[in-house]
């Protein structure tokens, strides 16, 4: 408020430059009939003002087809020729499409899906790098349209494209709130019940993947209320993974051929990494007793990672005791490592120590 100049009669004074600002809201409570119509009230004087709206999104009532499919191909095409270690004009680019996907009307949308994803399309017209810009985009537009698209095209096909599948769990992985009830339920089918899928969707890695997305998913249902359902996801990996056992692994590990025992560390590594981005706190006595003096050195050191989301006083002490004692110098270092990054850590650990 600006000053202004005292004055001693009311008929002088100058009034000041205000403003405000209110936010309100409008409910309906109930509807009647009356019994005359109000008339309108006579004029008075009455200070008038201006009100601005600000922050509205302008949409266009009717989209150029024609130009949002020309807008996207040529967003694709710029995003090829940016390097890959990324840039300024990617972003701009990526989120161009993002922002026509958004626009489009729900069965252009699904005609766009058609063209980038399904099969009988020539492979010139929509590489798979462009398949790859086009998931993610659908995977930012986050609408339930969008995710079901995803799985029509892509989840559910008969023989669908590993590579693809894994660009969708990268998605997945990275949302703030639940996908879809369809797409959780076939992300937890993925996961225990992978036999109702083609053998196609699990080559290379996809399985492990699935079982980390969903541990990341466990987390942010819990995060929502969820719990029974947490809880219960949570202990079908409690089960798959099992309480470390010294006896039963060293039985286990002398009839098993060096290529079995590979994929059997494997297994237990991806379980616990599932149960480290899940952060639930009924698995923090299943992680930790995988860091045992008897288990295979890449086991403990996942299951200290693991440990990253447990702030307790008592994870912090097991890190440094896992740091001072293990018998592997790897472990030991990851334990270090871990330990300094934990909020709960009192004792300075120097480069020599370390």
């Amino acid at each position: 408020m600006r000053s202004v100049k005292p004055v001693t009669q009311f008929s002088d004074m100058e009034l000041p430059e205000m403003s405000a600002f209110s936010n309100g809201e409008l409910m309906f409570l109930m509807k009647t009939r009356v019994a005359f119509t109000l008339p309108r009230p006579e004029q008075v004087n009455m200070t008038t003002s201006s009100i601005h709206v600000q922050n509205i999104k302008q949409r266009p009532m009717k989209m150029n087809i024609t130009q949002a499919w020309e807008d996207i191909s040529g967003n694709l095409t710029c995003m090829k020729h940016q390097p890959a270690r990324g840039s300024p004009q990617l972003n701009t680019c990526f989120f161009s499409i993002v922002q026509i996907l958004k626009d489009l009307p729900d069965e252009e949308l699904t005609k766009v899906a058609q063209f980038y994803f399904q099969d009988g399309i020539p492979i010139l017209a929509r590489s798979l790098e462009d398949r790859f810009h086009m998931i993610d985009a659908f995977g930012v537009v986050k609408t339930e349209h969008a995710q079901e698209i995803l799985m029509r095209y892509i989840l559910m096909q008969r023989m669908p494209d590993h590579r693809m599948v894994q660009r969708i769990l990268m998605q997945v992985i990275g949302m703030e709130k639940l996908p879809t009830e369809p797409l959780l339920k076939m992300l937890e089918d993925m996961c225990f019940d992978r036999d109702k899928f083609s053998t196609s969707m699990f080559k290379a890695d996809t399985y492990q993947r699935a079982l980390l997305t969903y541990g990341a998913v466990i987390s942010v249902m819990e995060k929502e209320g969820h719990k029974e359902r947490a809880q219960a996801a949570i202990q079908k990996f409690h089960d798959m993974l099992g309480l470390h056992d010294p006896w039963e692994y060293r039985r286990k590990r002398e009839s098993m051929t060096p290529e079995e025992r590979e994929v059997y560390v494997h297994e237990k590594v991806t379980l616990i990494g599932a149960l480290g981005n899940a952060a639930h706190h009924s698995s923090l006595e299943y992680i930790v007793s995988h860091i045992n003096s008897t288990n295979s050195p890449w086991i403990k050191r996942a299951a200290i990672h693991a440990l990253r989301d447990y702030h307790h006083a008592d994870v912090a002490d097991f890190l440094l005791h896992t740091a001072a004692n293990d018998d592997d110098e790897y472990v030991r270092y990851d334990a270090v490592l871990q330990y300094q990054a934990h909020p709960k850590a009192n004792v300075i650990i120097t480069n020599e120590q370390r």
